[in-house]
């Protein structure tokens, strides 16, 4: 096997292992003495918190600091199943007022 084969190979084996960089371009544009911001989009117009909501995650705006997935998401919250009231049988209707109560409430 010749040097320029090697050398081809183990320069090909660099160049695809460079491209696995630990560090990504984000990180490498931010200072980390800042403190990080994430802004959602809402009716009245953007709000900004220091912490992601992941709730509201379709509706980021921008961010300024780690990618919000690095924050441990909550466990969503277990919401209880509807159940129907218990049929009844019979119903209630408030006397209708007679004429003297009508006038009644008229002259006063």
């Amino acid at each position: 096997m010749s040097y320029n084969k090697i050398i081809g190979a183990l320069g090909a084996i660099v160049g695809i292992l460079s491209g696995c960089g630990s560090v990504d371009t984000y990180k490498e544009t931010t200072y980390d003495d800042e403190k990080p911001i994430y802004c959602y989009q809402s009716l009245a117009g953007v709000e900004c918190f220091k912490k992601p909501n992941h709730r509201d995650k379709r509706r980021i705006v921008n961010y300024y600091g780690p990618h919000p997935t690095q924050y441990v998401q909550p466990k969503a919250k277990k919401i209880p199943g509807l159940k129907a009231p218990k049929e009844i049988n019979y119903w209630v209707k408030d006397p209708e007022p007679s004429r003297e109560e009508i006038i009644k409430w008229g002259s006063e």
